[in-house]
């Protein structure tokens, strides 16, 4: 198991048995406070059901000892000590079972060595051993599951035997006659505990796949970081984050900062920082609205690509509005003052590309690769040749609605990288 997943895991679990040792406490003050209220109002009940009054006394102690040790160990696992690190493991959840059925097992032996009799196996405090045995589930552990059961059916067995050979209890002619009922009844705890330790491997099993779904999820976070719309990180999760390299159609976005070496020459580092950051935030987000992905930052600009790692049906279109907008955007912030005078170029390109994840299983980047790219980044870069802001290919004019946005055809322009010229329209 991962070293993560060995964690989580062990988080659940101390969470687990907090839980279980509020439920078993709760549990402990209902037995108390009915024994306590028959103290003070069923005399009758004490004589038919219980003998005589130490036995009640026995039953009220020994519970009030079991709700304030559940609720003190509900107090420690609560902390972040030393002993909250210990429980972790595993023996020491083992021997604190094996203590809570000791607990209750001394309510036979005491109530049996006082009152000579047997009645206490008969009456519904040998249903104590089951909460027990059920709330070892949230151990998530089979083993311990089975040792509860084993050990209630051992405690329950063993004092009903040990009784056989002191003179002068009913025990031992009940136990010499009906043997095999003890053992029945002590088969059944132990068969109760398999029960809970299959119930809680599959939990444990569940609970894990739930971990790994979550482990998955935030691999994918990270891989993407904040450069994806959430329905990207959804199909992405869906598909269990397996983008294989392959061809696929994408408009290819380049954007570019116009003076941004003068600029940076005069500033404090800091201060470069917090432009960046300015300029880049509300770009990031319409790009990330408009199903886009920011495939990689330049210093003074940043590639971004629609189509991959999954098409939404209007890729073309969704690049190009989204480079009117951040125009738009651009406008009004240097017109609010919220940013400096700063002037843009953005190139759009659409074709084949081959897009997936590059690297090792430590350390991969999702990368798009193609000429589609580099050509982009020609047509970016034509803004300064013509004065333009964006620039966008007749691949991409061609699946626009022309009516919807204005343009200005400039003409086959040659362009490095590709031999044929490029049909090139400005859009701003």
């Amino acid at each position: 198991m991962p070293q993560n997943f060995e964690i989580l895991l062990q988080n659940e679990i101390l969470k687990n048995e907090r839980t279980r040792a509020t439920i078993l406490a709760i549990i402990g003050i209902i037995v108390f406070v009915f024994f306590l209220s028959v103290i003070f109002l069923s005399k009758d009940l004490i004589k038919t059901s219980f003998g005589d009054l130490n036995n009640i006394y026995i039953i009220t102690g020994i519970m009030l000892f079991f709700v304030i040790r559940e609720a003190a160990l509900r107090f420690v696992l609560e902390k972040r000590s030393h002993q909250t690190i210990l429980f972790k493991r595993k023996i020491y959840r083992i021997l604190n079972t094996i203590l809570e059925v000791s607990i209750i097992s001394s309510i036979f032996f005491f109530v049996i060595l006082n009152s000579k009799s047997f009645f206490i196996f008969d009456s519904p405090i040998v249903f104590l051993y089951f909460p027990l045995i059920i709330l070892s589930i949230l151990s998530l552990e089979f083993s311990i599951s089975l040792i509860t059961g084993i050990t209630a059916g051992a405690e329950f067995f063993l004092i009903a035997l040990l009784f056989t050979v002191i003179d002068g209890y009913e025990a031992t002619n009940v136990f010499n006659e009906l043997p095999q009922l003890f053992l029945g009844k002590a088969m059944f705890f132990v068969l109760s505990g398999i029960l809970a330790g299959y119930s809680a491997n599959l939990l444990k099993n569940r609970i894990l796949n739930s971990l790994k779904v979550a482990q998955e999820k935030l691999r994918i976070q990270n891989m993407f970081g904040q450069q994806v719309s959430q329905e990207i990180v959804e199909a992405l999760l869906e598909s269990k984050g397996e983008v294989k390299s392959e061809r696929k159609f994408a408009c290819v976005m380049f954007l570019d900062i116009r003076g941004f070496t003068p600029f940076v020459e005069s500033k404090q580092p800091e201060e470069i920082i917090d432009f960046q950051n300015e300029i880049f935030g509300f770009m990031i987000e319409t790009i990330i609205r408009n199903k886009g992905i920011i495939n990689q930052f330049l210093g003074d600009g940043y590639m971004a690509t629609f189509g991959v790692p999954f098409s939404s049906g209007n890729d073309t279109e969704n690049a190009v509005k989204t480079s009117l907008k951040i125009l738009e955007q651009l406008k009004q912030k240097i017109k609010n003052k919220e940013i400096p005078e700063t002037k843009i170029g953005i190139g759009l390109h659409a074709g084949q590309i081959v897009a997936g994840n590059v690297g090792t299983e430590k350390r991969k980047q999702y990368s798009v690769s193609g000429n589609p790219v580099i050509i982009a980044a020609r047509i970016e870069n034509l803004n300064k040749e013509f004065g333009s802001q964006i620039l966008i290919s007749d691949e991409v004019l061609e699946r626009l609605d022309k009516e919807k946005y204005p343009y200005e055809t400039i003409g086959p322009v040659k362009i490095k990288g590709r031999e044929e010229p490029v049909i090139i329209h400005k859009l701003a």
